[in-house]
């Protein structure tokens, strides 16, 4: 069985992360695994580190008829059995050559819609969504629910352990010994909101003197970036938060005590399970698929545009350290027993499996 993901966004991020862990669990189930991805994206060099094959193609817009040429010579080439693809750019090339190549298309879907699902979703042997509340928001729009699979991402357990050496070393590496340390993997991301904690930090400082907010990931548009800083200097916060640029998302997490997930809008938020895994509290907002996350009350969940909801949540963590220490021993024995990366393995084996026998 050869396997075939399409993939338009470039740039690092859970939803890319997804895209080449489904690739190695495909390769790793002895199928054949390809990505179609833009050319010089960290897509691209990412993939090819952990060992995919990439081939490369415009993936410009949905009506991009080259990458349709561009597919289904790669599926006649490499006698590609099923097209998986990822995002709105990709997903209609994919669609469109699949149909004439007369093999199985699966469309995934890693966020909240945004709009009402269009015809990629309803001509699609199987739909896989990363969480159950975009599964039953597709279904509310009339799209089929025995083709909709949710499938949340469970990162690498092997990976994502706490490690008391690593921590004091990362620690001491951001200068934040002795400290609480909040932190977020979200980048100076407006989608993500890493700005929205920065009022309950300052507020929190207060009564905290040691609490420090830790912004890792992209660098975003400059926009945001001057907005956020701006906000930083306003609050006095300039000695309180920290941008780190790129950095490995486990060192990262092992330096911090509370995880935020501000963002407006997701699937089953990556860093949120991760953090999890290592041990941290969490606090994330009401979006996406977070929820199927909750399962003992385990996370601190606000409202996505209540900063005042948001800020009491955070508060109730910083200021009771017992209460803190038990959500981060929740998390990490919940990430051990619930999420677990060979679920997915298995599912989407099965998965592919299914659509190939209802196709023969």
């Amino acid at each position: 069985m050869n396997i075939l993901h399409t993939e338009s966004m470039g740039v690092e991020g859970g939803q890319t992360r997804r895209v080449v862990e489904e690739l190695k669990i495909a390769k790793e189930a002895g199928c054949g695994a390809y990505l179609l991805c833009r050319e010089g994206t960290w897509l691209q060099r990412y993939a090819r580190d952990e060992g995919i094959e990439v081939l490369t193609a415009p993936l410009a817009n949905p009506l991009d008829i080259y990458s349709t040429y561009e597919i289904v010579k790669i599926v006649k080439n490499y006698d590609i059995d099923i097209v998986h693809s990822h995002d709105s750019k990709d997903g209609y090339p994919a669609l469109y050559a699949a149909m004439i190549c007369k093999k199985p298309y699966i469309r995934s879907r890693h966020n909240d819609l945004t709009k009402k699902p269009g015809l990629v979703y309803r001509l699609a042997d199987a739909t896989v969504t990363t969480g159950s509340k975009i599964r039953s928001e597709l279904i509310s729009h009339g799209i089929d629910g025995e083709r909709i699979v949710s499938l949340p991402s469970y990162p690498q357990r092997e990976r994502f352990s706490p490690d008391s050496g690593r921590r004091e070393r990362m620690r001491r590496s951001y200068g934040v010994e002795g400290k609480l340390v909040i932190g977020t993997l979200s980048g100076l991301n407006e989608r993500k909101r890493p700005h929205l904690p920065l009022e309950a930090v300052a507020s929190l400082a207060e009564s905290n003197p040691d609490i420090v907010y830790l912004v890792a990931g992209p660098e975003g548009k400059e926009r945001y970036r001057e907005s956020f800083f701006a906000q930083v200097e306003r609050l006095g916060l300039q000695e309180r938060v920290k941008y780190l640029g790129f950095v490995e998302p486990e060192e990262f997490l092992d330096a911090i005590d509370i995880y935020i997930c501000s963002s407006r809008k997701e699937g089953i938020p990556q860093a949120v399970m991760q953090s999890m895994m290592m041990g941290c509290a969490v606090v994330a907002s009401d979006v996406g698929s977070v929820r199927d996350l909750d399962v003992e009350r385990n996370i601190a969940i606000f409202e996505p545009e209540s900063v005042h909801e948001l800020s009491r949540k955070l508060g109730e963590i910083v200021e009771d350290g017992g209460y803190r220490a038990r959500l981060a021993r929740l998390n990490e024995r919940l990430a051990a027993e619930r999420f677990n990366r060979d679920i997915l393995a298995g599912e989407l084996i099965s998965l592919y499996e299914r659509v190939l026998r209802e196709r023969a």
